[in-house]
């Protein structure tokens, strides 16, 4: 008996999280912090979820909600987060809601087609399109009031040599298009 519960427990660390597991890795606070260096403030706001509560319960609330669509090792991503952060925090809301579209994205199956439609998302406002369907681009941020998108901003962005920093022109744009979006 213990050897079946060793071999089951086996094939799950060793498959990992594949794009159709509901439920991926999900990281704690301080793993987000770690993975995420630009954030730089251990009482960040962000909270990641799983797409079960991406669908079932965080794009149906009526709350007003951020909800930031990125991945960890997407440079852009690791740009933007430290000023998400910190505005959404000066703007009033205490929590973000952090969601890894790489996996789904990728795939860009039935999960990711269901998510598109659920933000009423269209070709015109993506980058470009993958097995017929709008490609989100990342990071975008998106915000919700009574289960509704009220705005989003989405990026491409314009960096200096350094990755860890954006360009000051940029990223004074950026703060500009985060801060209308948290206050409106």
């Amino acid at each position: 008996m213990k050897k079946i519960i060793f071999l089951l427990l086996m094939v799950v660390v060793l498959t990992g999280c594949s794009s159709n597991a509901d439920d991926c890795e999900i990281r704690t606070h301080e793993e987000i912090l770690e993975a995420y260096p630009n954030l730089r403030d251990p009482n960040h706001i962000l909270v990641q979820i799983s797409y079960s509560d991406l669908m079932n319960n965080v794009l149906t609330s009526n709350n007003d909600i951020l909800i930031f669509f990125a991945f960890f090792e997407c440079p852009f991503c690791q740009g933007a987060i430290g000023y998400v952060n910190r505005l959404a925090k000066e703007a009033g809301f205490e929590r973000i809601y952090y969601f890894d579209i790489r996996a789904i994205r990728t795939e860009a199956g039935e999960r990711y087609r269901a998510l598109i439609e659920k933000l009423a998302f269209t070709s015109e406002e993506m980058t470009g399109v993958n097995n017929d369907i709008p490609m989100m681009r990342v990071p975008t941020i998106l915000r919700r009031n009574n289960g509704e998108t009220v705005g989003w901003v989405t990026q491409g962005a314009i960096w200096n040599d350094n990755l860890d920093a954006l360009d000051p022109e940029f990223s004074e744009l950026l703060t500009t298009l985060y801060w209308e979006l948290f206050t409106r």
